[in-house]
């Protein structure tokens, strides 16, 4: 039996096509195996990013409540309006320290968005803070910091805050792409 005879007989036999199936089946599992680890990987970053933004999302929502309390014109009996400020510190500084946490995981144009919430919402306290500074004294320019804090919690907020929240959605829901920068 000759060289060439006993090649024939190998691949004629079988076994030379399963060696070549079970090389290609090797090479097929592993492509699959870093796949899974890349779906895996991508998953656990896609809910880190849906915490933040609820979490974020949250803090942002309850701060914008707190600042239409604190400009409100009308109160209601047993109101204690003296913890708004405080809960709306809270609100805010939660949202600050969750931004910051999560600044990377999520899309930049929410990040951006994010930003100029927080500093309206800063707008609106100061504004409402010169609106009751015993200092000012004319009533004309006191009325105005009123109404800039009324327009700005009541207008400017919810505004930036509704395209917090559809930006939002859309990394949640698989529409990101649209948001990379």
């Amino acid at each position: 039996m000759n060289w060439e005879q006993l090649v024939a007989a190998f691949v004629g036999s079988g076994l030379g096509t399963t060696i070549v199936g079970l090389l290609f089946k090797q090479k097929i599992d592993r492509n699959l195996e870093i796949q899974k680890a890349f779906l895996d990987r991508a998953s656990r970053e896609h809910d880190r990013q849906v915490d933040t933004l609820a979490k974020l999302y949250e803090h942002l929502y309850k701060a914008q409540a707190f600042l239409e309390l604190m400009s409100a014109t009308a109160r209601f009996e047993g109101e204690r309006h003296e913890q708004y400020p405080g809960l709306f510190l809270d609100s805010l500084t939660s949202a600050r320290d969750e931004l910051l946490a999560g600044r990377l995981l999520i899309a930049p144009e929410v990040v951006r968005q994010c930003d100029a919430l927080l500093k309206k919402l800063w707008s609106g306290r100061a504004e409402l803070a010169y609106a009751r500074d015993p200092m000012i004294v004319d009533v004309n320019q006191r009325a105005q910091f009123w109404d800039a804090a009324r327009k700005t919690a009541y207008e400017d907020i919810p505004r930036l805050l509704q395209e917090i929240e559809t930006s939002a959605r859309a990394v949640i829901h698989g529409q990101e792409t649209r948001l990379r920068a």
